[in-house]
């Protein structure tokens, strides 16, 4: 079976990663560097994000330690979002007001309808708060 193995094959590729082959054949995403999101997802990420700590809290801060556990956990999730709205606004771009609502949100891995990217975004963030408010309810049953 090893004698079957084509070690040419192996070490060389059979792909060409000159920069110019890669600029025909990849299509590339510009990166964006504002919050084109509407307001309401923000309003809801930020929501579901204060429900998670707040059912945390709730369930396991009762001493000392665990309140400032908790207090460093939302200290650094208000650095991860201030950062980045620190960053953003150092180089304003002119807001087109065309463009606002947007109907289309560029992401990644391309456009997306506004309820598409809002599904998106505010998974991972509803998820964290259903789990909290589950962790908060397994808590109070004891």
């Amino acid at each position: 079976m090893l004698q079957e193995l084509d070690i040419h094959g192996l070490t060389e590729s059979e792909y060409d990663f000159s920069p110019d082959n890669l600029a025909h054949e990849t299509e590339f995403h510009s990166e964006h560097s504002r919050f084109e999101y509407p307001p309401w997802i923000w309003g809801l990420m930020f929501a579901a994000y204060a429900v998670f700590f707040a059912a945390i809290a709730m369930a396991t801060g009762h001493d000392g330690k665990t309140v400032f556990m908790i207090a460093i956990s939302i200290a650094y999730t208000v650095m991860y979002f201030g950062t980045a709205a620190v960053l953003v606004n150092i180089k304003k771009q002119p807001e087109d007001k065309k463009s606002f609502p947007p109907q289309v949100i560029e992401t990644w891995t391309g456009p997306l309808s506004v309820n598409s990217a809002a599904i998106q975004i505010l998974t991972v963030p509803a998820m964290l708060a259903l789990f909290g408010v589950s962790i908060a309810i397994i808590c109070g049953a004891r």
